[in-house]
């Protein structure tokens, strides 16, 4: 019987997908540049660049609507300055010109870029390299530099030429992904395939909003408690969880509770037109009832 091969899109979409089950763990930082923003998780060894990807979408509360890509470098300088913790200040000394070895991803909002290429498979552990415990000669830079001088900095929205001239648009994100001095590396009891959330403080500002959009401070912008809640992630992943950035959280919600969200917007909003059509209310005014996250166009359409 003659046999064919399997389509590409037959295989494991590696963005959803999650890794091989282990019980050896690595802590990180994610730092969003610019902000008070922050992550702490440990993260299984198997993780790769793709499920990267997908946790920081949803830990940040964006859209994976944009270009993204992830590099790593050696020789990593944190900033000393109290205001921009977790921040990469420098990205190789002068002796050894850094970036000694890089690992990129590049692709489009809808990832097909990406779902074949085999680096979408590749170990961010590679970078912190160690075998059960912390052996730094092991990592990306080969002993060059510790593991705490080892950082991957995440480029999300990338900064593209306007196609008006050679200028270029620069509304990129950027996370900068580091450890901490010392022991980073955690062996849990059973094998897992699931990150462990361990701090969050802050959410970004809204993804695609106007310059009229009025939203608190990105660092005093609460987390939702669900975050910490591992089932959520596993939902993301199986496409039954959302999490976005509002005007003053981050929100995780089940794909039924936005739906039902959505459609008490738009009840709103059609009262409101009545009353407006009917002179009971002046078209500027706010409804002192309404959820401050659900209110505004920028956030659902």
């Amino acid at each position: 019987m003659q046999t064919t091969s399997s389509s590409a899109s037959d295989a494991p979409d590696p963005y959803t997908s999650l890794p091989q089950k282990t019980t050896d763990y690595i802590q990180l930082r994610f730092q969003l540049a610019r902000f008070r923003v922050h992550r702490i998780v440990q993260l299984p060894l198997t993780f790769t660049f793709a499920n990267l990807h997908t946790l920081i979408q949803y830990m940040f509360g964006w859209d994976d609507s944009h270009l993204h890509q992830a590099e790593v470098f050696s020789n990593v300088v944190l900033h000393k300055d109290e205001m921009q913790p977790g921040t990469i200040e420098k990205l190789w000394s002068e002796e050894t010109a850094g970036r000694l070895r890089t690992q990129r991803l590049l692709g489009d909002g809808s990832l097909d870029a990406l779902r074949t290429g085999r680096s979408a498979y590749i170990s961010h552990a590679n970078s912190w390299r160690a075998f059960g415990h912390l052996i730094e000669k092991n990592n990306v830079s080969d002993g060059e530099c510790s593991n705490a001088e080892v950082g991957i900095v995440y480029t999300y929205d990338l900064a593209v030429p306007s196609g008006k001239s050679d200028r270029v648009l620069p509304d990129e994100w950027t996370v900068h992904i580091t450890c901490e001095k010392g022991n980073i590396f955690y062996r849990v009891d059973s094998p897992s395939d699931l990150p462990i959330f361990k701090d969050a403080k802050g959410a970004p500002p809204i993804e695609h909003a106007s310059e009229f959009v009025v939203e608190d401070d990105a660092e005093d912008k609460t987390v939702s408690p669900r975050l910490f809640d591992v089932s959520y992630f596993q939902g993301y992943c199986e496409g039954t969880v959302t999490s976005c950035a509002r005007k003053t959280k981050l929100e995780i919600l089940t794909n039924a509770e936005a739906e039902e969200q959505h459609r008490e917007y738009l009840r709103r909003r059609q009262e409101k037109q009545e009353r407006i059509a009917n002179g009971e209310q002046e078209e500027d005014d706010d409804d002192d009832d309404d959820d401050d996250d659900d209110d505004d166009d920028d956030e659902y359409e």
